[in-house]
Formats: structure tokens, sequence, C-alpha cells
């Protein structure tokens, strides 16, 4: 299992910034686990974070495998 940080003013940009980076771990072969999502405020400013738990789509990979065996 990985862990990725987020970090943004914004909660948009927090939006956009995970869903861009959920597109390119699915590529990959890797699925979302889990999110942890947070707030905080800091004087005038807002803070939007999020930590996401990722590793391989054991699921896909076994369906994959199992189309692959279907082939031969």
């Amino acid at each position: 299992m990985k862990v990725k940080i987020f970090d943004c003013d914004y909660e948009k940009d927090l939006e956009k910034n995970l869903n861009r980076f959920i597109e390119e771990i699915e590529k990959d072969g890797m699925a979302v686990k889990d999110i942890k999502y947070s707030t905080t405020h800091y004087s005038h400013t807002y803070s939007f974070s999020a930590l996401v738990m990722y590793g391989p789509d054991l699921v896909a990979t076994i369906m994959r495998q199992a189309i692959e065996g279907e082939e031969k």
C-alpha cells in the first residue's frame, strides 16, 4: 500500500488534483483503497487536504488473468 498527500488552498483545486491522480493510478493498474479528507482554517485562509491510500487493483488483476486463461 502507498499513500499520497494533497494540500490545496481551494476546494476545487483539491478535487481536480484528486481526480487527475485517480485517473493516472488506474492506468497503472492501481486502485484507491481509502481517502481521508480534512479542512483547516489558519487566520484568514483555509487549507483543504486529502490523504489517498492506494495499491494494486487486485480485482482487475484477477479478472485479467481469468480472461487470459480462457483465451489459451
